[in-house]
């Protein structure tokens, strides 16, 4: 993040410089010589005050960097990170929007899919139960029934394994 924001920063500093040194070349360009002579001498003892100006402007366009930076670039990747950890999730969660509107938005379209998946896993483990209860209350009923019955009776699997038999 630093290392970045520098980097643009630096940037833009030496764009402001070169549009700086620029317009300077234009008026210059466009001064006769006695007036270059007066504007000369009454620049030259300012260029601090120049320099100065310069880099109160590229503190404020760092600043606005930042600002950016934070809003359109640090806000999604803290949502992406919070999506995966959503994703990994046992437990039914939810994220909390924040950052741009279009951010928000996408935080609260992500909540509402994970709603769903999670009514699903609990819709999906309902049905497992009642599944497993009516699958064990048939083989109760049919071990009751094989009980009954005088033959002998054994009830095995395709893989051969024994199942349910009678005395």
């Amino acid at each position: 993040l630093v290392r970045r924001l520098l980097l643009a920063a630096a940037a833009v500093g030496l764009g402001l410089a070169r549009w700086l040194a620029l317009t300077l070349a234009l008026v210059w360009s466009t001064l006769e010589p006695s007036q270059r002579e007066t504007m000369g001498a009454l620049l030259t003892p300012r260029l601090a005050l120049l320099g100065m100006s310069w880099g109160v402007a590229l503190l404020l366009v760092a600043s606005l960097l930042r600002l950016l930076y934070r809003r359109y670039v640090r806000a999604p990747a803290r949502l992406l990170e919070a999506t995966r950890v959503l994703l990994t999730a046992t437990e039914p969660q939810s994220l909390r929007p924040n950052g741009t509107t279009e951010t928000r938005a996408l935080a609260l379209a992500i909540n509402e899919l994970a709603a769903q998946r999670d009514h699903l896993r609990a819709d999906m483990t309902q049905q497992v139960a009642q599944a497993s209860l009516s699958v064990k209350q048939e083989k109760n009923r049919l071990a009751a029934l094989m009980a009954e019955l005088t033959q002998s009776v054994v009830v095995c699997n395709l893989d051969g394994r024994i199942l349910l038999y009678n005395n």
